[in-house]
């Protein structure tokens, strides 16, 4: 019996999960069918499975502080990967314009339903907090978001452009921040400062284009929300702390 929590180690450039008593590698011996050969419907399902283990893999290197390589990207330091996952986090489940989250605009297929979000807090979101199958939303979204075009597309909107006969359209980064709040927006563009470079660049041109002055967004909403002196999405009229209305807080 294991008398410590299993960890991740860094091991021959794979990052893979020991026993901290034992120092073994707790491996489950199976014989892993490409996605190719499963069967044709579902086959994106498979490839979405594949790609999601590779970002995982990524992740973990990240919390062991190892660089890692992503499709699109390039090479990404590990406090690149971390800060691009948080800030990312933050955006997608954030109070959007019909308060729920641009999180429910994406769908993976092998993930299966996912509650729709509705921020119940003006607190932001923390990915280790999530629930596992919303980390793996979250994390197939971010693919969609920073992935190359190709890569973008098997995890953009399926089953509704499917049903309709529309075309795929890659969820990218550009996709995103033009549906986001002008807040979000903000925090995406200060946030950026942390990222990869091509990432960097690529939310270079969209402030650049936007024409946000990011320091009097982001100091305006912190105003309005410490002047309404509370950060819950729930209160109503009459609760303790009570002191406007939040369709007035803009997100």
């Amino acid at each position: 019996m294991p008398t410590r929590q299993p960890t991740f180690v860094h091991i021959n450039g794979a990052t893979e999960l020991i026993c901290p008593d034992c120092r073994k590698l707790l491996q489950t011996v199976v014989h892993r069918v490409p996605a190719s050969e499963w069967p044709s419907d579902d086959r994106r399902g498979a490839r979405q499975f594949e790609m999601l283990l590779a970002f995982e893999k990524c992740l973990r290197a990240a919390w062991l502080g190892h660089s890692s390589h992503w499709f699109g990207v390039g090479e990404v330091q590990p406090s690149e990967f971390l800060a691009l996952l948080d800030d990312l986090t933050k955006a997608l489940l954030a109070r959007n314009l019909d308060q729920t989250s641009l999180i429910n605009r994406f769908q993976c297929e092998f993930i299966g339903a996912v509650p729709h979000h509705r921020p119940r807090s003006w607190a932001d979101a923390s990915f280790p907090k999530l629930s596992p199958r919303m980390r793996a939303k979250v994390l197939c979204a971010v693919i969609a978001i920073i992935s190359r075009e190709e890569i973008s597309v098997l995890f953009s909107l399926w089953y509704w452009t499917r049903s309709s006969g529309s075309e795929v359209k890659a969820q990218k980064l550009e996709w995103l921040f033009e549906n986001a709040t002008t807040r979000v927006q903000a925090m995406l563009i200060r946030g950026s400062e942390r990222w990869p470079a091509a990432l960097r660049e690529r939310m270079r041109v969209l402030h650049g284009a936007s024409g946000i002055d990011v320091d009097n967004v982001l100091a305006r909403f912190e105003a309005i929300r410490a002047e309404l002196g509370f950060t819950s999405l729930v209160r109503r009229p009459g609760d303790p702390g009570w002191r406007g209305s939040l369709a007035d807080l803009p997100a």
